[in-house]
Formats: C-alpha cells, structure tokens, sequence
C-alpha cells in the first residue's frame, strides 16, 4: 500500500463493520466455523456470537511459500457458539487452531 499513490490504496473499509448481512447477528468481524463431529454438522453462522473471542496466542515465521512469499504460523484460541443442524441447539465450542498466513 501507498498512501501517495491513489491506486495502492485501500478504501476505508469501516462500512462492514456496521452493515451486517440479513440473518446474522451484528459483529465487528467474521470468523465461520463448520464443525462435524460424530457425524453431527454444526455452523456459527446463525448463531449469535457477539460475545465470542478468537485469541491470537502466538505468531511464528514458518518459511517461503511456492511464490517465495514469507508465511507465518498462527495458534490461536476460539471460544464460540454453533449451531447442531439437525436439532437447532444452540452449543458453545471452544478449541485452538493453528493456520499459515502468506504476508508480503
């Protein structure tokens, strides 16, 4: 990004932080979790999930990826709810991850 530059830049994004999709509960940010365990397939989506966290608990340089672009490893911690689809109950989840992110 160049802010000198009008077409390296980003536009202000703040609209998606207060427009939300119809059905979803309002959220500064979104973070989909699809689930299925014992054969039972669970989604936050419908959910509402305003007071859930995602904790980014530690960052690590992994490597190059194909590209030769700097990917880093993500672990972070989630604590969310989601709903059974077969039921319509509602459950809380709670798990870490771990994920790349390819940052030039």
């Amino acid at each position: 990004m160049n802010g000198t530059n009008t077409y390296l830049t980003a536009n202000d994004f703040s609209i998606f932080e207060s427009v939300t999709p119809l059905g979803f509960a309002v959220r500064d940010l979104n973070f989909r979790i699809l689930v299925h365990k014992n054969g039972v397939n669970y989604k936050s989506m419908s959910c509402d999930n305003s007071a859930s966290t995602i904790t980014i608990n530690k960052i690590d340089y992994f490597g190059l990826n194909d590209m030769g672009n700097p990917v880093y490893k993500i672990t972070g911690s989630v604590d969310a709810n989601v709903k059974n689809l077969s039921t319509q109950n509602v459950v809380p989840i709670t798990f870490t991850t771990t994920f790349g992110v390819e940052i030039k």
